[in-house]
């Protein structure tokens, strides 16, 4: 493996890992804030923990793309 494939790997499990960091950070959050479930409805709650699903789940892909292209890419 050379050095050019080494660090976009790095990077696209790094931004896997950190992906899944943020995922199960949103689902903790929405554990914790079920507690408070009409103050946290009323704030729009749901809406922000989809988008942080969202995005979560938009870095994790990447990352798997970013590795996959480097191991085709590499043969």
């Amino acid at each position: 493996m050379s050095t050019h494939t080494i660090g976009p790997l790095a990077v696209g499990a790094v931004a896997v890992v950190l992906g899944g960091i943020w995922l199960l950070g949103a689902l903790l959050t929405r554990r914790r804030r079920a507690a408070f479930a009409s103050t946290y409805a009323s704030a729009g709650g749901i809406f922000y923990t989809v988008f942080q699903l969202g995005c979560a789940g938009a870095l994790i892909m990447v990352g798997l793309v970013m590795v996959l292209v480097v191991m085709v890419s590499g043969r």
